[in-house]
């Protein structure tokens, strides 16, 4: 049994989950929607979509006991408040035509948003497979943040 607040944390847990599901379903349907651009935006869904299963296999792991947190107080509204943000810019998609520089621009901000965010900062009193977890979903955060600016840069030409 873990000794932390079991359901604040899974709650947070769920949460980080959500975001990266969320992503992988606005990036496909970016893919999608600018056909053109379908390779680029499908790859990054891709990314998503696999973020999302790593984070299933540490919530499997969790919950059966074999992590737990001492010391870490997870801030649950804030990743609640990004993962709103998803969903009503996902709403938004079915209720208008977007453009490309919206997406772009949308992305940037997810990317970038979720970073600052101090549940995805790594504390000392993290364990070990927390740790890993959060440097790989900051790795592909910052990766998809650089490559759509990027790729941004380059349709403005």
């Amino acid at each position: 049994m873990n000794s932390h607040d079991e359901t604040e944390v899974t709650r947070v847990l769920a949460g980080i989950n959500n975001y990266e599901k969320t992503l992988y379903e606005i990036y496909n349907s970016f893919a999608i929607i600018f056909s053109e651009y379908k390779t680029f935006w499908h790859d990054i869904a891709v990314e998503e979509n696999t973020h999302s299963m790593m984070v299933e296999v540490f919530i499997s792991l969790y919950n059966e006991g074999d992590i737990s947190f001492s010391g870490r107080n997870f801030q649950l509204a804030e990743i609640e408040s990004e993962v709103e943000k998803l969903r009503s810019f996902q709403n938004e998609m079915k209720e208008r035509q977007i453009s490309i520089n919206e997406a772009v621009e949308f992305s940037l901000t997810a990317e970038k948003s979720i970073i600052e965010r101090e549940i995805f900062k790594i504390k000392d009193s993290d364990p070990p497979e927390f740790k890993k977890l959060l440097k790989e979903l900051l790795k592909g955060f910052n990766k998809h943040y650089s490559t759509i600016y990027k790729f941004y840069r380059n349709i403005k030409k």
